[in-house]
């Protein structure tokens, strides 16, 4: 845990007294943690796989083309443009927030005359299911939601949901 994730604990353990306080503490927090950079789910797990990691150690890494570092980092990296360094050394020192991913689910249309909603559940490549408990449907990326095949043949609606 660094400096800044021990603040945030002890700032998120004060109690305040008044709508005041709750509001200046709640703008502390916010800005607190606007300084870790957010980084793509993917970013974050491959951190959490590197046992000691600095930004010169992500840089060398990035400039060795051998290392092992993951296409999909290198390109994030890559996109980072002239604030890699910034962005990079941020990291180290603040740690960093997990971008926050859109994910649907897709439904039978509201003007369908059925009893129940009905979730589209993926089972392998082109196999699709339903069932009625949206915690059972399975959560598509944007990307994912325009591979589902329109085979499907019912009236669907999307509805977005976070994770």
């Amino acid at each position: 845990m660094n400096g800044l994730d021990k603040t945030i604990e002890v700032l998120n353990d004060i109690v305040t007294e008044d709508d005041t306080e709750e509001k200046e503490r709640q703008e502390a927090l916010a800005y607190l943690e606007s300084l870790k950079p957010i980084v793509p789910n993917e970013v974050a797990d491959w951190y959490n796989h590197i046992t000691y990691w600095s930004a010169p150690v992500i840089l060398g890494s990035y400039e060795n083309q051998l290392s092992g570092m993951p296409d999909i980092v290198r390109k994030w990296i890559d996109n980072l443009g002239d604030t890699r360094n910034m962005v990079l050394y941020d990291i180290s020192r603040f740690g960093y927030r997990k971008e926050k991913v859109s994910r649907f689910v897709i439904k039978t249309a509201s003007n369908m005359c059925m009893a129940n909603n009905y979730y589209v559940v993926k089972k392998g490549d082109k196999a699709y299911q339903l069932t009625t408990d949206i915690k059972n449907a399975t959560k598509f990326t944007l990307a994912e939601l325009n591979q589902v095949p329109e085979s499907l043949q019912i009236g669907w609606t999307i509805k977005k949901v976070y994770v």
